[in-house]
């Protein structure tokens, strides 16, 4: 699944990764989605806690995002359960 194929929203009200990838048809490992779960996380609460501009947040947003779409692939692309 590439990169401008996939849509995450990254925020406080945000689903969770894995929930958004696999609604638009991708899979995704449990271990890599915890991960950059984590990281999205970190970044929403160092903006929200002004810790970081939003400059930087959508910075390490869009390398957060290049990461996750290296782990996604199609449904039809994984091997059967």
């Amino acid at each position: 699944m590439s990169e401008r194929n996939l849509q995450i929203a990254m925020g406080a009200l945000s689903p969770p990764l894995k929930e958004q990838v696999k609604d638009q048809g991708g899979v995704i490992d449990d271990k890599d989605a915890e991960r950059l779960q984590r990281h999205c996380d970190a970044v929403t609460g160092l903006y929200i806690a002004s810790y970081i501009p939003a400059s930087v947040a959508e910075k390490a947003r869009r390398k957060i995002m290049k990461d996750i779409a290296k782990v996604v692939s199609k449904e039809q692309d994984s091997p059967p359960a």
